[in-house]
Protein backbone atom coordinates (compact mmCIF):
# COMPACT_ATOMS: atom_id res chain seq x y z
CA UNK A 1 0.00 0.00 0.00
CA UNK A 2 1.07 3.39 -0.87
CA UNK A 3 2.82 5.20 2.46
CA UNK A 4 0.96 8.31 1.65
CA UNK A 5 -2.30 6.51 1.95
CA UNK A 6 -1.29 4.87 5.28
CA UNK A 7 -0.50 8.10 6.61
CA UNK A 8 -3.82 9.54 5.51
CA UNK A 9 -5.47 6.38 6.89
CA UNK A 10 -3.38 6.90 10.48
CA UNK A 11 -4.28 10.75 10.65
CA UNK A 12 -7.89 10.06 10.35
CA UNK A 13 -8.33 6.85 11.66
CA UNK A 14 -9.70 5.03 8.45
CA UNK A 15 -10.39 1.37 8.66
CA UNK A 16 -11.92 -1.20 6.38
CA UNK A 17 -15.33 0.42 8.08
CA UNK A 18 -14.62 3.79 8.08
CA UNK A 19 -16.08 3.70 4.13
CA UNK A 20 -19.87 3.11 5.53
CA UNK A 21 -19.38 5.11 7.85
CA UNK A 22 -18.62 8.30 5.45
CA UNK A 23 -21.55 7.23 3.33
CA UNK A 24 -23.93 7.20 6.55
CA UNK A 25 -22.50 10.64 7.29
CA UNK A 26 -23.11 12.07 3.98
CA UNK A 27 -26.72 10.38 4.01
CA UNK A 28 -27.14 13.34 7.50
CA UNK A 29 -25.20 15.95 5.62
CA UNK A 30 -26.61 15.76 2.21
CA UNK A 31 -29.57 17.96 2.44
CA UNK A 32 -27.52 20.77 4.20
CA UNK A 33 -24.56 21.04 2.22
CA UNK A 34 -25.94 24.30 0.62
CA UNK A 35 -26.08 25.76 3.95
CA UNK A 36 -22.53 24.30 5.31
CA UNK A 37 -20.83 25.66 2.07
CA UNK A 38 -22.91 28.83 2.97
CA UNK A 39 -21.71 29.60 6.33
CA UNK A 40 -17.91 28.16 5.68
CA UNK A 41 -17.32 30.93 2.49
CA UNK A 42 -19.36 33.47 4.95
CA UNK A 43 -16.32 32.45 7.91
CA UNK A 44 -13.42 32.33 5.75
CA UNK A 45 -14.51 36.05 4.09
CA UNK A 46 -14.49 37.00 7.76
CA UNK A 47 -10.90 36.61 7.70
CA UNK A 48 -8.86 39.46 5.65
CA UNK A 49 -6.09 36.77 4.41
CA UNK A 50 -8.77 34.55 3.00
CA UNK A 51 -10.84 37.26 1.12
CA UNK A 52 -8.36 38.06 -1.15
CA UNK A 53 -8.57 34.87 -2.45
CA UNK A 54 -12.25 34.46 -2.55
CA UNK A 55 -14.38 36.40 -5.42
CA UNK A 56 -17.75 36.43 -4.47
CA UNK A 57 -18.58 36.58 -8.29
CA UNK A 58 -17.03 32.58 -8.90
CA UNK A 59 -18.47 31.71 -5.31
CA UNK A 60 -21.17 29.40 -6.88
CA UNK A 61 -18.91 27.54 -8.95
CA UNK A 62 -16.31 27.22 -5.94
CA UNK A 63 -19.09 25.97 -3.93
CA UNK A 64 -20.10 23.34 -6.53
CA UNK A 65 -16.57 22.05 -6.87
CA UNK A 66 -16.17 22.00 -2.64
CA UNK A 67 -19.32 20.07 -2.29
CA UNK A 68 -18.42 17.80 -5.50
CA UNK A 69 -15.13 17.17 -3.63
CA UNK A 70 -16.69 16.28 0.23
CA UNK A 71 -19.28 14.34 -1.74
CA UNK A 72 -16.36 12.07 -3.35
CA UNK A 73 -14.31 11.79 0.11
CA UNK A 74 -17.63 10.67 1.93
CA UNK A 75 -18.91 8.03 -0.71
CA UNK A 76 -14.97 6.71 -2.20
CA UNK A 77 -12.74 4.86 -0.26
CA UNK A 78 -9.44 5.49 1.14
CA UNK A 79 -7.24 4.41 -2.05
CA UNK A 80 -5.24 6.04 -4.81
CA UNK A 81 -7.75 7.77 -6.52
CA UNK A 82 -8.58 9.44 -3.72
CA UNK A 83 -4.92 10.51 -2.92
CA UNK A 84 -5.16 11.88 -6.36
CA UNK A 85 -7.85 13.84 -5.88
CA UNK A 86 -6.62 15.28 -2.30
CA UNK A 87 -3.30 16.00 -3.91
CA UNK A 88 -4.61 18.35 -6.84
CA UNK A 89 -7.40 19.95 -4.42
CA UNK A 90 -3.49 20.55 -3.10
CA UNK A 91 -1.63 21.86 -6.43
CA UNK A 92 -5.03 24.26 -7.03
CA UNK A 93 -4.37 26.31 -3.69
CA UNK A 94 -0.75 26.06 -4.08
CA UNK A 95 -0.93 27.77 -7.74
CA UNK A 96 -2.92 30.32 -6.11
CA UNK A 97 -0.18 30.97 -3.22
CA UNK A 98 -2.75 30.12 -0.63
CA UNK A 99 -0.45 29.84 2.46
CA UNK A 100 -0.35 25.80 3.65
CA UNK A 101 -1.88 27.16 7.08
CA UNK A 102 -4.64 28.56 5.47
CA UNK A 103 -5.88 25.36 3.58
CA UNK A 104 -5.58 23.39 7.03
CA UNK A 105 -7.40 26.63 8.35
CA UNK A 106 -10.19 25.74 5.96
CA UNK A 107 -10.25 22.10 6.19
CA UNK A 108 -10.06 22.29 10.12
CA UNK A 109 -13.77 24.72 9.50
CA UNK A 110 -14.93 22.55 6.76
CA UNK A 111 -14.51 19.23 9.09
CA UNK A 112 -16.31 21.27 12.29
CA UNK A 113 -19.02 21.98 10.20
CA UNK A 114 -19.99 18.49 9.16
CA UNK A 115 -19.17 17.08 11.98
CA UNK A 116 -21.66 19.15 13.53
CA UNK A 117 -24.46 18.73 11.05
CA UNK A 118 -23.39 15.24 11.21
CA UNK A 119 -24.39 14.70 15.15
CA UNK A 120 -27.84 17.19 14.78
CA UNK A 121 -30.52 16.66 12.96
CA UNK A 122 -32.52 20.36 13.32
CA UNK A 123 -31.13 22.88 10.97
CA UNK A 124 -32.17 25.47 13.62
CA UNK A 125 -30.14 24.21 16.25
CA UNK A 126 -27.33 23.52 13.41
CA UNK A 127 -27.34 27.00 12.36
CA UNK A 128 -27.24 28.35 16.16
CA UNK A 129 -24.52 26.45 16.70
CA UNK A 130 -22.43 27.15 13.69
CA UNK A 131 -23.10 30.87 13.56
CA UNK A 132 -22.86 31.90 17.25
Amino acid sequence: MNTKIALIKEIYKLDENDLQQRKEALKKIEPYVDDIMDIFYEKLLQKEEFARFIHTEIMPELKQKQIKFIKELLSTPCDETMYKKIVKVGVVHYHIKLDPIYMSYGYHLLSELILTQSTNFKVPSFLTKVLS
